[in-house]
């Protein structure tokens, strides 16, 4: 009985896989075809061509579609919306016999899809009988109850996406977006049920391209789409999120949050191909962000943003006006070294080169920015300079900056200025005004490098200009004015008080002492700056026994000064000293040369004489 059961179950198999196998000989799927092209023209607004259709069995019953084509809109062009060559729909069996059509999933391999937009709620995309227009009427609040927004043999369906290219044109920033070797698999796509998305491929601009991977799930309503959790990976980038989006009649809408955990900057610098190496070792070396947005066809709002890039953190909001690429910017830094993010490319040779070229720089994305808002730096380090409680009010139109005005707190003092540039040249100036007040000049000396020997309390004006992208085409091309005076300080590592009371120093028979200092009342000079070089004509200084004049130049490039100073003792004698050498070792030392060559008269001879005689002891 077992046997004969069997037997007969076989058989029946036999029966229904012979049908089945026979079914794409017995069924003319092409004599539908124009009724099927004709259907999907009508509901897309679009003309559809459609290759040759046949019926397949294995591995699941479907339909195959021999390449298929959706024209553009008009007014897009000639190159179709989307192509692909093959397409397969597979159906399930069993609600056949119900008389159900039942969509198990839809296959496309090598599609082909050409986006395009001409700004919010322009673009080729958007399909119905009308095609897409720029603004859509709002629908009627009785008509707006919650509907399947998929077809209804579509709904159940999975998709599986194979070897697709996909690009995105900007017709109005004239930027190209492309996505190649796609891939992307869902699951049954149900109004309020979730939905797996997976795909990956390599997402390409003119300069860069990398490989990404994507899972999120996704459920939707109506016209409502919830994305949680988002998860995306681009090298060694990878962002997780939770997203809400409502495709309404004006544009997409949507708002969420967005985390990246810690990331190494440098490997992706590198996928992307871009040539930059920052001055500092330690730049880019860690990088994590936590940012609220919401989103329309016409703004973006980064809020909360918290970002930490090394050993800074960045907290505030950013809202950009998208049709006139405004920023609006409220930033607070704790902490910042600016100059080590600064490019290292290298330099050439030349010690003074020409004024800064005027011919434009490529067209770049601050070029086309417009920004306001403030920055506050809680701790600023430039070159070892540090300022605290640093405010920075941003005005940038189209590359050009204007930063005014700047203050900060120096070393018990503070700093007052404006800050203009010109990113949209290819070698950008830049100019300062600043003002400095009651500044600790020592710490600042021996924070820049310049010198140590200097303490006192600074009081300065400068105006300066120079251009360039790097620390060292700055200091060669620096030029302009400096004016400063410093009150109730001292001269280390010089003493011009003993030179004016032992004359063996002036007679070059004792050395200087090094070790000792000299304590002024005031010292006042001012500068003119060229190409990093500072010449000053007016150094004058007053001690508590000597007056000094002096005149000499500062080699920003060369790190190093040239001095003259010019020690007038109260018996009228002059004592000419050389201060020289590079900013780590400053050489001091008597000018025998000058200071015989100035007193060969028969009056000063006789004069210095007589004072080397009272002092000797002499009768």
């Amino acid at each position: 009985m077992k046997k004969r059961l069997l037997l007969i179950l076989g058989g029946v198999a036999i029966v229904i896989i012979g049908v089945l196998a026979a079914l794409p000989a017995l069924v003319n799927l092409n004599a539908v075809k124009d009724r099927i092209v004709s259907a999907v023209s009508t509901a897309t607004g679009r003309r559809v061509t459609v290759g040759h259709l046949r019926l397949t069995v294995f591995p699941w019953l479907g339909v195959r579609i021999d390449g298929a084509t959706l024209a553009n809109a008009p007014g897009f062009g000639k190159t179709p919306l989307a192509t692909v060559d093959d397409a397969v729909i597979e159906v399930k069996l069993l609600p056949l016999l119900d008389k159900r059509l039942v969509i198990r999933r839809v296959v496309l391999t090598r599609l082909t899809l050409n986006l395009e937009t001409r700004g919010p709620g322009v673009d080729n995309w958007h399909l119905g009988a009308a095609g897409r227009t720029p603004h859509r009427a709002p629908t009627p609040p009785a008509a707006a109850a919650p509907s399947p927004s998929l077809p209804p043999l579509l709904q159940a369906a999975g998709l599986s996406v194979r070897n697709a290219t996909i690009t995105y044109r900007d017709l109005v920033r004239h930027t190209v977006y492309r996505l190649a070797s796609f891939s992307l698999g869902t699951g049954a796509i149900l109004p309020a049920r979730p939905v797996r998305i997976t795909a990956r491929g390599r997402l390409e601009t003119a300069t860069w391209k990398a490989p990404f991977r994507l899972t999120a799930r996704v459920r939707t309503q109506g016209e409502q789409y919830t994305i949680s959790p988002l998860h995306f990976a681009w090298d060694n980038l990878v962002l997780n999120g939770d997203v809400e989006a409502t495709d309404q009649p004006g544009g997409w809408i949507a708002h969420g949050a967005l985390r990246i955990p810690a990331f190494a900057p440098r490997s992706l610098f590198a996928s992307l191909h871009l040539h930059y190496v920052p001055a500092s070792p330690k730049a880019w070396q860690s990088a994590s962000a936590h940012v609220g947005f919401s989103y329309d066809p016409t703004s973006i709002l980064l809020s909360p943003l918290v970002v930490h890039l090394d050993h800074s953190t960045l907290t505030g909001l950013v809202s950009i006006d998208t049709p006139t690429h405004l920023y609006r910017v409220q930033l607070d830094v704790d902490s910042i070294a600016p100059a080590r993010y600064l490019s290292r490319a290298p330099q050439p040779p030349a010690v003074h080169p020409p004024a800064a070229p005027a011919q434009s720089a490529p067209p770049g994305a601050l070029d086309q920015m417009v920004i306001r808002g403030l920055l506050r730096v809680h701790r600023l380090d430039w070159h070892r300079v540090v300022l605290t409680n640093v405010s920075v009010p941003l005005a940038v139109d189209h590359g050009q900056a204007v930063l005014d005005p700047v203050t900060a707190d120096l070393y018990g003092g503070t700093f007052v200025g404006r800050i203009a540039a010109n990113e949209a040249l290819a070698q950008p100036p830049v100019a300062v005004s600043a003002r400095l007040q009651n500044v600790e000049v020592g710490p600042l000396l021996a924070a820049t490098g310049l010198s140590d020997s200097f303490s006192g309390v600074l009081q300065a004006d400068a105006h300066l200009h120079a251009h360039g992208h790097t620390t060292a085409v700055i200091e060669r091309s620096l030029s302009g004015n400096v004016k400063m005076a410093i009150n109730h300080g001292r001269l280390r590592g010089l003493d011009l008080d003993f030179i004016a009371t032992d004359p063996r120093v002036a007679a070059g028979s004792h050395r200087l002492k090094k070790v000792a200092g000299t304590a002024f009342q005031h010292l006042q000079a001012s500068a003119v700056v060229v190409n990093g070089v500072a010449r000053t004509r007016d150094l004058y200084i007053q001690t508590s026994r000597a007056v000094v004049h002096g005149q000499g130049s500062i080699n920003l490039p060369d790190h190093s000064l040239d001095y003259l100073l010019r020690v007038s003792l109260p018996t009228g004698f002059t004592v000419p000293v050389n201060v020289k050498g590079p900013f780590s070792h400053v050489r001091f030392g008597v000018n025998l040369g000058r200071l015989l060559g100035e007193h060969s008269t028969q009056k000063a001879v006789r004069h210095f004489g007589q004072t080397l005689q009272k002092f000797l002891g002499i009768p």
